[in-house]
């Protein structure tokens, strides 16, 4: 996925634009609003919010774990191979990243929605088998563009160093995001008990 084969060498001399690097660091943002929002929150909607049992939240953690890992390689093979000919001067690691932003947008309301297929009489089954889909189509826009983003740095790393550089800035602006959403959601814990507190007291 990351391969220089058929492009000049880096050079040691050259600088990629400091607009381009901080573009590039802005690019996986979503994604990681996204994670951090599926890391913490995930078993505790599925099995309080949803209704799912205990089991089946665990195991539709793992599906959408599982399906993370089996669509990860294919779709590093078509980042490298395949490319819409319509948009080939686009990119195609920018094209793999553009479809895969799109497809999380539309699929990531689903997953934190009703099921749209159930109601009130319909078995458990269906409504596990809604999100079991919809956790999988999350992810094969998830690692789309994880997997572009990734493959994008040595496109456009100039120097050796710049490979590290633009590698440790998008972890780094990952922890912020993550630190930033538990922020939010501790102080979102803080009011709600603060008020049951004062509910309690009146």
């Amino acid at each position: 996925m990351c391969s220089r084969k058929g492009k000049k060498p880096l050079n040691p001399r050259e600088q990629t634009p400091l607009r381009q690097r901080m573009s590039y660091c802005t690019g996986h943002i979503f994604n990681d609003l996204c994670s951090a929002v599926w890391f913490t929150y995930f078993i505790v909607y599925f099995n309080k919010v949803v209704g799912l049992s205990t089991t089946e939240t665990g195991l539709l953690f793992l599906i959408a774990q599982g399906a993370d890992a089996v669509l990860t390689p294919f779709i590093g093979i078509g980042c490298d191979r395949l490319v819409i000919k319509r948009l080939a001067r686009y990119g195609k690691r920018k094209t793999w990243h553009l479809f895969g932003t799109i497809f999380v947008a539309i699929t990531w309301p689903f997953i934190f929605s009703s099921c749209l297929a159930c109601t009130d009489e319909s078995p458990s089954w269906l409504r596990f088998a809604y999100y079991s889909f919809t956790v999988v189509f999350f992810h094969v826009g998830w690692a789309a563009v994880q997997i572009a983003h990734l493959s994008l740095i040595p496109e456009i790393a100039k120097r050796p160093g710049e490979i590290v550089e633009l590698n440790a800035v998008r972890y780094a602006r990952r922890s912020n995001q993550i630190m930033g959403n538990y922020s939010r959601i501790s102080s979102h814990i803080f009011f709600v008990i603060l008020d049951v507190l004062t509910c309690a007291g009146t």
